[in-house]
């Protein structure tokens, strides 16, 4: 089975699109900040550390026209992101953006320059690192696990609710069941441990643009970061969903890593 990626919307198509942005229609929900402290709804996962790819030529004037991809921050001056969210493009041409919730609403959000992009020795691994230009203002608690079978996750972004659909606004907060599954274990790149699966476990599943968002383990006393998007089958909650371990980063970063300024 192979795998269909969830690629940026070019400019040109958000630019039509803006003006009917709007949420998508997934529940409100209640979680612990990185802090342990109960947040309402996607405000906790921004304090967590996930963040907007976006260009930096744009992010100004539009933060919902530029948006490219997600991201989650992993510590100060350092983000991860999927690899095909920087297709084509350097260091220069992109920005992080954190503390975003709503990408419509008007705001100063903090905008930090890339300053280099550090890819894996594995072409095929769909991941970069972000290296910033200056560290964050924002305290991110990043924290690692490994999944397991049966896992119930919850992935963000701002991507579409179906295939073919508009962009939102404001972020969505999707829960996932993990999955065994070959197309994770046997036909993706990077070893063991990579990559791993996971359905939609209510009405959406992650979409175009939900690239690169992170996806976090829940419970009642933490958040903890588990992967991020890469792609997919498809974007109807039974669909397998393809994600990047974030157990594995260690694996490939930073002694294999080379850079791009």
């Amino acid at each position: 089975m192979q795998v269909i990626r969830f690629i940026p919307v070019p400019f040109v198509v958000l630019t039509l699109i803006l003006s009917g942005c709007a949420s998508t229609a997934v529940e409100r929900a209640t979680y612990p900040s990185p802090d342990g402290k109960a947040d309402s709804g996607a405000s906790a996962f921004a304090d967590a550390g996930t963040s907007v790819l976006a260009q930096r030529n744009l992010v100004e004037a539009s933060l919902f026209s530029s948006h490219l991809c997600g991201a989650l921050m992993i510590d100060g001056a350092t983000a991860v992101t999927a690899r095909h969210c920087v297709t084509n493009r350097k260091a220069a041409d992109l920005a992080i953006v954190t503390g975003v919730v709503d990408l419509c609403e008007e705001g100063s959000p903090e905008i930090i320059p890339v300053k280099r992009l550090h890819f894996p020795d594995d072409a095929a691994l769909d991941v970069v690192v972000l290296e910033l230009e200056w560290p964050s203002d924002t305290k991110f608690a990043a924290a690692f696990e490994q999944t397991q079978a049966d896992d119930q996750l919850v992935a963000v972004g701002w991507g579409s609710a179906s295939e073919g659909g508009f962009f939102g606004c404001e972020m969505k907060q999707l829960p996932l069941t993990v999955t065994g599954h070959p197309l994770c274990e046997d036909s993706m790149p990077g070893g063991s441990g990579a990559f791993f699966c996971a359905r939609g476990a209510d009405k959406f599943n992650t979409c175009s643009g939900d690239s690169g968002s992170p996806v976090f383990r829940v419970s009642q006393r933490q958040m903890v970061a588990v992967g991020f998007t890469v792609g997919g089958v498809g974007c109807s909650p039974d669909d397998i969903g393809v994600y990047f371990s974030l157990n594995h980063l260690g694996t490939v970063f930073p002694e294999k890593a080379r850079s791009v300024g």
